[in-house]
């Protein structure tokens, strides 16, 4: 029987009562856990799993983090101080003068190493070239799910050559794939239009944008097309279940009951938005619409 056993633990359940075990222990067998109760049972139940004293540390869960960048650790400390926009831009060129593709490589692995040192075991990734990245991130073995990303300056041959070849790869049971426009100020109708054929064509798969990141958001996107990015997405019937929507800063009362309607999902990403000045989403407001 292949396994061990973690005890003496604080084990953090996160069961329905979150039930805290003082003097736990969990036993896994496997990839399965098969037990969780104090130490002294686990062991008597288990006698021949190899048995790991953890001197009181914390067991739980590992956590998720609903939007990440993996290749974007190679640009840290680049741009500070500066909005979103300038932000964005000034990362951006730094990447396309300065970094070669191999050299993202490096950049996700970090990234990896850090998410798997803070106790992240699940992340929903949104990058471009995402049938490199699955390879990588099979490696290290967390569930992730992989948004690969869409944006004007990239709607050409090459990118849905490597987005087809992405999407018709299997990559375990660990790795969903998925995709993702990558913002309205970053997108223009065609991109629009190519999602709507894409969650035609793949009728499961989970899909991504960023979303009112910006308070000028909303009034530049209507200036140029005439409507709003969530009434555009309302009419093209893409807000849905399978919609994951991030930062939502500046979602207002009526966008949010549209939200709750189609059962769309946020990421709020909280720290970003302090890093960039972007403001503070309506966290509560969206938690009693649920």
């Amino acid at each position: 029987m292949q396994g061990f056993i973690l005890g003496d633990a604080v084990v953090v359940t996160v069961n329905q009562n979150m039930d805290v075990i003082s003097g736990g222990a969990v036993a896994v067998i496997g990839n399965k856990i098969a037990e969780v109760d104090k130490t002294d049972i686990v062991r008597k139940k288990y006698p021949n799993l190899k048995y790991i004293d953890t001197k009181r540390a914390l067991v739980m869960p590992g956590l998720v983090n609903t939007h990440t960048h993996l290749p974007m650790s190679l640009v840290r400390g680049l741009a500070e101080d500066l909005a979103l926009h300038e932000w964005l831009y000034k990362t951006y060129d730094f990447k396309v003068k300065y970094i070669p593709r191999p050299m993202f490589h490096y950049g996700v692995r970090l990234s990896l190493l850090e998410l798997l040192k803070n106790g992240t075991t699940t992340i929903c990734d949104m990058s471009f070239h995402q049938y490199m990245i699955a390879e990588i991130v099979q490696k290290y073995k967390l569930r992730a799910v992989l948004c690969d990303t869409m944006m004007e300056t990239y709607f050409n041959d090459q990118t849905f050559k490597e987005m087809d070849i992405y999407l018709n790869t299997d990559y375990g049971q660990l790795i969903t794939k998925a995709i993702a426009l990558h913002a309205p100020y970053t997108c223009s109708l065609p991109q629009f239009d190519w999602l709507k054929k894409m969650i035609e064509k793949y009728p499961d798969i989970l899909y991504s944008i960023h979303l009112l990141e910006a308070k000028t958001e909303n009034a530049n996107f209507k200036k140029r097309f005439g409507i709003t990015p969530i009434a555009l997405l309302k009419k093209m019937n893409l807000l849905s279940e399978r919609l994951l929507a991030i930062h939502c800063v500046w979602l207002n009362d009526k966008e949010i009951d549209l939200f709750q309607k189609y059962d769309v999902k946020v990421s709020y990403c909280p720290e970003s938005n302090m890093k960039l000045g972007s403001g503070i989403a309506p966290i509560n407001k969206m938690l009693e619409k649920n």
